[in-house]
C-alpha cells in the first residue's frame, strides 16, 4: 500500500480522501492536492473510490476538483461517507456514480462571501456570486431533473437545507444507498461529520501523528515502527552529511585545509565525526585566536580604527583569519582625526610611527635609532619601502642618511 496525502493505494483499488474543509489558501483539502493526486490514481489503472466528509469551503477550489473528478477518465466513483455540505456537494454531483452512507447528509444553500471597497466594487462581488449560484443551480438540475430555476427557487432561499440519503435518492441527487461499519450517535450533521473523521483519528491522536510522520518521511503508515525508525536515522544522517560537507566548504575557503584534502576530511565525516567536529573546532578557536591578533595589531599601528574593529572582527569570523590578514595589508593607514582623539601627546611610550610623524616629524627625523626601533616593531624593512614612500612619508629621514637614499635611487634605476 502507498500512502499519499489524500491518497491511498492499495492492491485493487486507489482512494482518495476529501475529509475536511476546502480551501487553497486554509483549508486541509486543497484543490491542487486532489487533482495532483487523482492524476497518480488514474496513472495505477485501477477503480477510484473518492469517500466525501467536507463541511464545504472555497467555491472555486471545490470547482477545480469537480472539473478535475468529471474530466477524469478513469473508473471513478463518489461515496459521500459523512457530510457533503456545499461546495462539497458540488462535487459529489460531478457526473460519476454516488452513494451515500444512510447515515450522511448532502447540504444545499447559497453561495456565501465577503469583499470590502467601492460600491462598485461591491457590486462586482454580488455579480459574482449571483452568476456562480446560477452555475451550481445548473450541476444540481442535471441530477434531479429540475429547472435551474427551480432548484433555485427551493434551495437557494438564504437558508440551510439538510438532505437525508433517502430524499437525495428519491430527489435523483445520488444513484444509491450503502451501509457503513461506522454509526453515528445522532442524526445531526455536525455529529455525522465528528464521526466520520473519528476513524481517521484515534482518541489519542496516535494514528493522525503517525500518519503525518510517514507522510513527512515518505514511507506507508501502515509500515512497522523499525522502518520508521530506520527512515529517521537515515534522514538524520543525511543532515549530518549535509552540515559536514557545509563545513569542509567552508574550512577550504578560510585556508585551514587543501582544497586537495576535501576527499580526506569528507572520510574521516564519515568514520568518526565526533574527530572531525573537533577538529573543527579547534580551527575555529585558533582562527578566532588569530583574528584577534591581526586586529589588536591593525588597531595599534593605526590600520583599523577602534570604531571599525567590529566591522573587521566580523570579517574575519566569517572569511577567515587568512582573508583578514590580506585585507588589512591591503588598506591604507586612516589618516583622519577620529583616530587621535584619545592619544596622550604627554606620554610617548606608546606612540605608533604614525603617531611620531603626525606629532613630532622633527624629532623623528633627528633621532634614526628611535626611527629604526618603531620600524622594527612594526615589522617594516627598509628594503620593503620604496623611494616613493620615503619622499612622501619620511623625507627628514632620507636628508639625515645619504647613503640609504643612494642605495634607494639605485633600486628604481635598476627596476627601470
Amino acid at each position: 500500500m502507498q500512502y499519499y496525502n489524500k491518497l491511498v493505494v492499495e492492491k485493487d483499488k486507489c482512494t482518495i480522501f476529501l475529509y475536511g474543509d476546502i480551501g487553497d489558501s486554509s483549508g486541509t483539502v486543497s484543490s491542487d492536492e486532489i487533482v495532483t493526486e487523482l492524476l497518480e490514481a488514474c496513472r495505477e489503472s485501477k477503480p477510484v473510490e473518492v469517500r466525501i466528509n467536507s463541511n464545504g469551503g472555497e467555491v472555486y477550489a471545490g470547482i477545480a476538483i469537480f472539473n478535475a473528478l468529471r474530466n477524469c477518465e478513469g473508473n471513478v466513483s463518489i461515496y459521500v461517507d459523512g457530510v457533503a455540505a456545499s461546495i462539497a456537494s458540488v462535487i459529489a454531483l460531478c457526473g460519476k456514480p454516488v452513494r451515500m452512507s444512510r447515515y450522511a447528509r448532502i447540504m444545499l444553500h447559497r453561495v456565501s462571501g465577503s469583499c470590502n471597497g467601492t460600491v462598485e466594487d461591491m457590486q462586482m462581488c454580488i455579480d459574482e456570486m449571483e452568476s456562480l449560484e446560477d452555475t451550481l443551480c445548473q450541476i444540481y438540475s442535471i441530477r434531479c431533473g429540475q429547472t435551474p430555476e427551480e432548484i433555485k427557487t427551493l434551495y437557494f432561499d438564504g437558508k440551510d437545507h439538510w438532505i437525508t440519503a433517502q430524499q437525495a435518492l428519491a430527489l435523483g441527487l445520488i444513484d444509491g444507498i450503502y451501509d457503513t461499519d461506522v454509526i453515528p450517535q445522532s442524526d445531526r450533521p455536525s455529529e455525522i461529520y465528528g464521526t466520520f473523521n473519528y476513524r481517521f483519528n484515534n482518541a489519542d491522536g496516535s494514528w493522525s501523528f503517525r500518519a503525518h510522520l510517514c507522510r513527512l518521511l515518505d514511507i506507508s503508515p501502515n509500515c512497522t515502527d523499525e522502518s520508521i525508525y530506520k527512515a529517521i536515522k537515515r534522514l538524520v544522517r543525511g543532515k549530518k552529511a549535509q552540515d559536514s560537507n557545509e563545513a569542509i566548504d567552508s574550512a577550504v575557503k578560510k585556508g585551514w585545509m587543501e582544497n586537495g584534502q576535501r576527499s580526506m576530511f569528507v572520510a574521516l565525516a564519515r568514520s568518526n565525526r565526533q574527530a572531525f567536529a573537533k577538529f573543527i573546532e579547534e580551527r575555529e578557536r585558533k582562527d578566532a585566536l588569530q583574528v584577534e591578533r591581526l586586529l589588536d595589531e591593525a588597531v595599534r599601528t593605526g590600520r583599523v580604527l577602534p570604531m571599525e574593529r567590529t566591522t573587521y572582527k566580523n570579517i574575519g569570523y566569517s572569511m577567515g583569519a587568512n582573508v583578514l590578514a590580506e585585507l588589512v595589508s591591503i588598506k591604507p593607514s586612516n589618516m583622519r582625526a577620529a583616530r587621535y582623539i584619545d592619544i596622550d601627546k604627554e606620554d610617548r611610550r606608546k606612540w605608533t610611527l604614525n603617531d611620531w610623524r603626525t606629532y613630532a616629524p622633527r624629532e623623528l627625523a633627528s633621532n634614526p635609532k628611535l626611527y629604526e626601533e618603531l620600524r622594527k616593531k612594526e615589522g617594516m624593512t627598509a628594503a620593503s619601502m620604496s623611494l616613493d614612500w620615503y619622499r612622501r612619508n619620511n623625507p627628514e629621514y632620507l636628508k639625515e642618511h645619504p647613503e640609504f637614499y643612494k642605495q634607494l635611487i639605485e633600486q628604481e634605476y635598476k627596476k627601470q
